[in-house]
């Protein structure tokens, strides 16, 4: 038996498809390009990185088209469930040399009632501090679930988590994602960014992204998740919490609003 909600949106795809090709005269020379491209896109592992930076936006903006909670963005490819659950005082697991200067990154979590949501949980994922960042688990090199992490509020819907500036990245050298928008005369990279997403028993779930101010790309962000109120200053500490260590430090704060479901 078919699936009308299937059936629905492939009509739908298939017809804006033939709708472009008759449109812009596709010929079969570039017809046949693009199914080649289409399967070494798949021999790369890179479709969900290549939907993610033409699409998920939109997927976005439609899912969240109206909440009460902070501002949503992508997920994007590279979360890994199960990350380790940390004890307090939270830091995110990171090698010994981690490169980069310290950021203390707190505030609080609340329902959209204003209501305080102890045990909340954060999970927190970014990119390295050299440049060009890099995410484990995805990258070569790295020890698994290196700067990933799971942590709670505290009874006044507080966190606290210390962790490091991450840099920007660029998409993978030499994939058919990167060809792609060559192509089409666009860079291929991302602003320093910290990804998130908060969970409570009878909230939606938030998944957004954190930048910050005076960063570089954030106006051409290849991947199209920079936000208005996703911006966030950060504020430079007289001193890094690690005792002895030749960094910078820094912090930043930013309150994480949950929608109650319905």
């Amino acid at each position: 038996m078919a699936d009308e909600r299937a059936r629905e949106v492939v009509e739908a795809l298939v017809q804006a498809g033939r709708g472009v090709i008759r449109d812009k005269g596709v010929n079969y020379d570039e017809y046949h390009a693009a199914v080649n491209y289409l399967k070494r896109l798949g021999d790369s592992g890179e479709i969900p990185l290549l939907m993610a930076v033409l699409f998920e936006l939109a997927v976005d903006e439609v899912t969240h088209a109206t909440t009460s909670s902070s501002t949503t963005t992508i997920q994007g490819p590279f979360y890994i469930e199960g990350a380790p659950l940390l004890d307090p005082p939270y830091r995110l697991p990171r090698r010994p040399d981690e490169a980069g200067d310290v950021l203390v990154m707190s505030g609080t979590v609340r329902g959209s009632d204003g209501q305080a949501l102890s045990g909340a949980e954060l999970d927190m994922w970014q990119a390295t501090g050299d440049l060009p960042g890099k995410y484990s688990n995805v990258h070569p090199g790295l020890p698994d679930y290196n700067l990933r992490g799971r942590f709670h509020t505290d009874a006044e819907g507080g966190y606290q988590v210390e962790t490091i500036v991450p840099a920007p990245y660029e998409i993978r050298k030499g994939g058919p994602t990167e060809e792609l928008l060559s192509l089409v005369g666009r860079h291929t990279w991302r602003p320093a960014h910290i990804h998130f997403k908060v969970r409570h028993p009878g909230y939606r779930t938030l998944t957004t992204q954190l930048f910050f101010d005076g960063g570089q790309y954030l106006d051409s962000d290849a991947g199209n998740a920079v936000k208005p109120g996703l911006i966030i200053p950060l504020q430079k500490m007289d001193s890094a919490r690690e005792p002895g260590a030749e960094r910078v430090g820094f912090t930043a704060e930013y309150d994480f609003v949950l929608e109650a479901q319905p």
